[in-house]
């Protein structure tokens, strides 16, 4: 029992830990419905510079509190459910070192501006209504409730300034809550600005950035009204660390910054974008749907789908763009669609170009490029069939008339890699254009019929690894093998629909004498009977 009571004195002498709420001893307290900051009606006088100030102390009154003249308090805590109004008329001041905000801080004059020397932590709302400027400035803010400026009141918009008078030399803010910007009113970044959050920015209103800032966010949205805009002559990044497949930000961006897509969900934007710095798609998936496509859906730098990462969209780029290996090109958005490059594309080793494509008029994916440069390297092409395609047509999936070609395009630039279709590829060189033509498996020659000629084919080249149809790989597998046989075997004797071969480069020789001899026993072996007793 004694060293139990010892122990308890001990843990008495330490010191509190650091906590963001201020010493309940020193504090004054507000809990009294409604009243004015500044007034008598505080419980044990009015806070100051050396005092915290409490409104509500986790009573069951809903306090609002309005600030009427400057005040200041060593800190402020601020309850859930209950609001302090800062100004009724004149603008207002209040300086701090620290604020826990669990309730709702939001203008009620002209201007309000909060300054708390240490953190400004809120897991509330901090609120610009409609007509007034809210200036935040602090060490730093962490948001884990909502920052809004509201939609406006009277044709009176809304504003947020953060990092007002940039005391810290830069502001950063954290968390996990959101922003938002509602239609007309404005978020303006007047000094440098750190912002990484794991909620969401949504922006119908306007995002301006005057100083050099980096702001990583977990989604972006807004409607066709949103701006994001940086007049800043240092460059800014906007990092978008996930994205969300139901959310689009149909505004625009513009300005000296840069965008950064990361995270495995979807970034849609809609809008016609003119920023300058250059675009990385790191992971998921950049869905551009700019609807003019003489305009860029991903601004006007570079363009840069990295490994793993994805391009999509039915709009258009002004970039120079470019598909690593391993990235993926898929025109269209959740279905068919155009997708335009114009100002060059590159389709590097062992990219893939992803494509629905169906007998269907206006269902299959088309990929256009009008300007620049376009080459293509050793391209995956993957399709999603929509119904059975049908042998000997001709399926248009590509055109780079208008754009230059460091060295040709031929159908050898581009593979098959899955067997939801069977054909080859052919090139019009004349017209600029890639096709695909759909045939049977086991046709190698594509004369129609699946004879000796096919089988000759595939034992001439039997264990190469080769991706060309016309060299007897009909499943897009790495090498011709046994599977491959085995499709000339099942339809031999066949006759197909004839396909017009495209050039004499994808003829085969007529079968020679030791192919033959090797198929012979193939031919006419027979399984043995089964003895019966």
């Amino acid at each position: 029992m004694l060293f139990r009571h010892v122990c308890r004195a001990l843990l008495a002498l330490l010191p509190a830990a650091a906590v963001i709420s201020p010493s309940l001893a020193a504090s004054t307290t507000w809990n009294a419905g409604t009243g004015l900051w500044n007034s008598a009606n505080w419980s044990n006088g009015l806070p100051d510079a050396s005092t915290d100030a409490r409104i509500d102390n986790n009573t069951s009154i809903n306090s609002v509190v309005t600030l009427s003249t400057n005040a200041a308090a060593a800190s402020l805590v601020l309850d859930m459910n209950d609001t302090l109004v800062l100004g009724a008329g004149a603008g207002v001041t209040l300086t701090t070192t620290s604020i826990g905000n669990a309730g709702k801080i939001a203008t009620g004059s002209l201007y309000a501006s909060v300054s708390a020397s240490g953190i400004l932590v809120n897991n509330g709302i901090l609120e610009a209504t409609g007509g007034s400027t809210l200036f935040l400035d602090s060490q730093a803010l962490v948001n884990n409730g909502l920052i809004t400026a509201d939609a406006p009141v009277s044709g009176n918009a809304a504003h947020i300034v953060l990092n007002h008078s940039n005391s810290f030399d830069g502001l950063s803010v954290s968390g996990a809550g959101n922003i938002s910007i509602a239609d007309s009113a404005t978020l303006l970044l007047e000094h440098p600005v750190a912002l990484s959050t794991t909620g969401w920015l949504d922006v119908t209103g306007q995002l301006q950035i005057a100083a050099p800032s980096s702001l990583s966010v977990g989604a972006l949205h807004g409607d066709y009204s949103g701006s994001i805009f940086s007049t800043s002559s240092t460059l800014s990044t906007l990092f978008v660390t996930n994205g969300s497949a139901s959310l689009a930000f149909a505004g625009t961006i513009g300005g000296n910054l840069s965008l950064v897509k990361t995270g495995a969900n979807t970034l849609v934007l809609d809008g016609n974008n003119s920023y300058t710095g250059t675009t990385d798609v790191y992971d998921g998936c950049l869905q551009l749907d700019n609807p003019t496509l003489t305009t860029g859906g991903a601004g006007l730098g570079n363009l840069t789908v990295h490994a793993t990462a994805s391009l999509s969209g039915a709009g258009s780029t002004l970039c120079f763009t470019t598909i690593q290996s391993g990235a993926i090109l898929s025109p269209g958005d959740w279905g068919p669609g155009n997708f335009t490059a114009a100002n060059s594309l590159q389709l590097l080793a062992n990219s893939t170009l992803l494509l629905d494509i169906s007998n269907a008029a206006g269902s299959s994916d088309f990929l256009t490029i009008t300007g620049g440069q376009f080459s293509a390297d050793s391209v995956n092409v993957q399709f999603i069939t929509h119904g059975a395609l049908t042998p000997a047509k001709k399926y248009p999936l590509l055109n780079w008339t208008g754009a230059s070609i460091p060295y040709p395009i031929s159908a050898a630039s581009f593979h098959l890699v899955n067997g939801s279709a069977h054909g080859f590829f052919t090139v019009d060189s004349n017209d600029s254009t890639l096709f695909f033509v759909e045939t049977v498996p086991g046709d190698a020659n594509q004369d129609g019929r699946i004879d000796l000629s096919d089988v000759s084919v595939v034992l001439n080249n039997f264990g190469k690894t080769t991706s060309l149809w016309t060299d007897g790989n009909f499943d897009g597998q790495p090498s011709i093998d046994l599977t491959d046989l085995s499709d000339v075997l099942n339809g031999f004797g066949t006759t197909v629909n004839p396909t017009v071969l495209p050039s004499t480069a994808n003829t085969v020789p007529a079968p020679e004498p030791s192919s033959l001899l090797v198929l012979t026993p193939l031919l006419f072996f027979r399984r043995p009977r089964m003895r019966t007793r």
